[in-house]
């Protein structure tokens, strides 16, 4: 993940008033509830409990959170919806990119 990503997870982060152990377990209970749109690499991830989930994973709830946050502002303002597979496949590549 960039640094710029994670900037922009801290600034999302922030923005919600959470501290990091807030935000992170924040972050697991709500990819939960968008598992049935993740690809089964990732589900296979969050399976268990939620103070076992493994760091890498913890990582891509919190880019995932991040987006959502972004993705639901934007749609309520616009009325429009948005799917939880293409958070899902953003969230993947933004943890995956290394600059």
């Amino acid at each position: 993940m960039t640094s710029k990503v994670k900037n922009e997870v801290i600034r999302a982060r922030q923005g919600m008033h959470l501290d990091q152990e807030t935000w992170r377990k924040w972050s697991i209970f709500l990819v939960r509830l968008y598992l049935d749109s993740a690809p089964n690499k990732i589900r296979a991830q969050f399976t268990g409990s939620p103070s076992s989930t493994p760091q890498e994973a913890a990582e891509l709830a919190e880019v995932f959170a991040m987006l959502q946050a972004k993705v639901e502002d934007r749609s309520l303002a616009a009325h429009v919806q948005y799917l939880g597979a293409d958070l899902w496949r953003e969230a993947v590549r933004l943890q995956k990119d290394k600059a």
